[in-house]
């Protein structure tokens, strides 16, 4: 879709991507040659550069370029419609019209009769629309699965020709050398150029259709450096019935090296047709080399032949493979002597590896490259080192797998590591070595870098969503350049398009280099990025709570840009901040309470969680007892001093003449808390 309407993908892949592209478009094309225009999403909400259709721009492709975004008066002709809306601007005499279906009426999610259904219901009525006019209707497909992957697409309307079809290839920029063919404007410059121009299809364009597609090019090799082979064979073949026979073969890799530790099934068959696994060996292991091997017996009471085949089904780095069927003869007499067996495979080509540190160093500071990964099958490896990959080779062989290199100016370098093994087989690699200047206060004519970060920012200067950050450099000397970045100190990058900054307080620093050695100076800027309000936890205490001076507390955290304060509410009442405290207490009545805590970040983001409880506290205590004794002994004490009351006060009756005894300790206590009892009951 982007490049249906500006002539290349501009090195754009898959979905769901926000490119903010720079570059014209046909809408340049259309309104240079006079002409008007409007594009239609069927179901999108919003309206203008908001539009949104409801698969983003993956199928709309207006918003993908800042050419149209940043224009208001372009943003106006980017609308929400369907069919009736489309009809109403052909006969309103917009020049071009353009209409993304949804994905129910596209054929996407459902049948194409289903969608010619839906075309039927609407498209004679557009034609019908269109009888006087110089007018045409293109429908288009986004996908084809033939070889090469051919797409439909027709045209229909007054100004065409009817039941015409044509051999002749054409591709998505032919759509827009047909409109600069038939309305002028200019060019976009890219694919559109040198694209063959569909007039065939239109009365009175004249002109013979463009030579026919040359046939396809052949199927691409499989992968290479993961592509795997098995070798399978029988030791003796034939054998004897009721013999044991050794199996063997080797698991390698595209490069001939075995593959260790790999699991390899063993399968059988009696008339090589219809395969099951065999149930003596089952399947092997390889071992370090990639060879396998076990001894098996193959059964039957006259001379037959059975069938066998190792397959491995693959892993991560390593495609699948099975090898060839060994068919076992089995005779009842006694087999002619085996064969000698094969010589062994030669070894495979060594394997170049290596890793260096620091990882983006500055100039003229020393690197440490390390070739120690790198693995042979046939003796000790010697390497040697191009620190420009420009084949002359800096250093000679040698057995010592570390070396050290400065380079003297700023740059992105290949450097190429050669490995040889016993044999003289070699095995090669390369990496790139981006160095800086982080200390220069850069060269005079130096290029020049600008960044566009986009977003939204708050007051706080914090972007409230996923930010794009765009590079664009010049040089004075008109040389090429290279442009590096780091994020957060981290590993220097070569800027090969727009990227994304996400949640944190982060630090861009870049710097761009031309070929003719003119180094910027670093530069650097702040990108803070918050997406998410705080989090936060549910307050506690809940349930019942037993004291007057309830202490409410929480959790609390952001992740991005901090906690800025934090507020407190209690029954309904106002927020009181407490600052960043995560605790207050409060004194509550007895009854059910409900508190609100809220949480605002640095970003201005905020979230809030609430939770309620019941406060059952008693206001009444126990006065303290003499002689350390508890409440529960001094119940009993007062329960034993009026039984001997009662006792003692019969008595007395009894005998009203005798001499009253002087009252004891327990009489005094029991007493004291009759007194007490009363006033409680008072």
């Amino acid at each position: 879709y982007i490049s249906l309407i500006g002539g290349s993908t501009f090195g754009v892949s898959g979905d769901g991507n926000h490119p903010n592209l720079n570059h014209p478009t046909i809408v340049d094309v259309i309104e240079n040659s006079g002409h008007t225009w409007k594009a239609f999403a069927e179901s999108a909400g919003g309206s203008g550069c908001g539009l949104s259709p409801p698969r983003g721009e993956d199928h709309f492709p207006f918003l993908s370029y800042t050419t149209i975004t940043g224009n208001s008066a372009r943003c106006a002709n980017l609308l929400s419609g369907g069919p009736t809306q489309v009809v109403a601007a052909l006969n309103a005499g917009t020049s071009f019209i353009w209409f993304t279906p949804t994905d129910n009426h596209n054929m996407h999610d459902n049948s194409v009769s289903s969608g010619d259904t839906w075309l039927q219901s609407w498209v004679p009525g557009l034609l019908s629309a269109m009888a006087g006019k110089n007018a045409a209707l293109m429908v288009t497909f986004d996908e084809g699965y033939a070889n090469p992957p051919l797409v439909y697409t027709s045209f229909s309307g007054p100004s065409t020709v009817l039941a015409h079809s044509s051999s002749a290839a054409y591709t998505h920029y032919s759509f827009i050398k047909l409109i600069e063919d038939e309305w002028g404007g200019g060019n976009l410059g890219q694919g559109d150029v040198n694209a063959p121009s569909p007039l065939e299809f239109f009365t009175g364009s004249g002109g013979s259709p463009p030579p026919p597609p040359p046939p396809p090019p052949p199927p691409p090799p499989p992968p290479s450096g993961n592509a795997t082979s098995l070798t399978l064979g029988t030791n003796p073949n034939p054998s004897i019935t009721e013999g044991t026979v050794h199996v063997s073969g080797r698991l390698t890799d595209s490069d001939g090296a075995g593959i260790p530790s790999a699991t390899v099934a063993l399968e059988w068959s009696w008339d090589n047709v219809t395969w099951s696994p065999e149930s003596q060996i089952g399947q092997f292991t390889t071992q370090s080399d990639g060879t396998y091997g076990a001894d098996m017996i193959f059964h039957g009471p006259s001379s037959h032949t059975e069938y066998i085949r190792s397959q491995y089904a693959g892993t991560t780095g390593y495609l699948a493979s099975t090898s060839p069927v060994v068919p076992q003869s089995i005779v009842a007499g006694t087999p002619p002597p085996p064969p000698p067996p094969p010589p062994p495979p030669p070894p495979g080509a060594p394997v170049a590896r290596f890793s260096f540190n620091p990882p983006s160093p500055d100039v003229n500071t020393a690197i440490s490259f390390d070739a120690s990964s790198s693995t042979s099958s046939n003796g000790a490896l010697q390497i040697r080192w191009d620190w420009e990959d420009n084949s002359v080779w800096d250093t000679t062989l040698s057995t010592t797998l570390t070396a050290t290199h400065a380079f003297p100016s700023a740059g992105s370098y290949s450097v190429r590591l050669e490995v040889r093994d016993a044999g003289g087989l070699t095995g090669t690699v390369t990496h790139a070595v981006s160095v800086v200047a982080s200390g220069s206060a850069g060269t005079p004519g130096a290029p020049t870098t600008s960044i566009l970060v986009d977003g939204t920012v708050n007051p706080n200067g914090w972007h409230m969503s996923a930010v794009n950050v765009s590079m664009s450099a010049t040089s004075p000397s008109g040389s090429s350049m290279v442009t590096l970045y780091s994020l957060d100190s981290g590993t220097w990058t070569t800027y090969a398009g727009p990227f994304v900054v996400r949640d944190g307080d982060h630090s861009l620093q870049w710097q761009s280099i031309d070929t003719a050695g003119h180094i910027e100076a670093m530069k650097s800027e702040s990108i803070r990025v918050d997406l998410n309000a705080p989090t936060l936890g549910s307050p506690s205490p809940s349930g019942r709570v037993t004291q007057s001076d309830v202490t409410i507390s929480w959790a609390a955290s952001d992740e991005a840009s901090g906690i800025a304060k934090q507020e407190v509410s209690m029954d309904g009442g106002p927020f009181v901040s407490v600052g960043t405290a995560t605790s207050v207490t409060f004194h509550l009545s007895n009854g059910p309470h409900q508190v609100w805590v809220k949480a605002v970040d640095n970003a201005g983001r905020e979230s809030t969680t609430s939770g309620t409880f019941d406060v059952e506290s008693s206001s009444l205590s126990l006065p303290d007892l003499p002689f350390g004794i508890s409440w529960p002994l001094a119940l009993f004490l007062v329960v034993l001093a009026a039984v001997s009351f009662v006792v003692i006060g019969r008595g007395s009756r009894r005998n009203r003449r005798a001499r009253p005894r002087p009252r004891s300790r327990m009489q005094e206590l029991t007493e004291e808390e009759q007194e007490e009892d009363e006033s409680w009951d008072q």
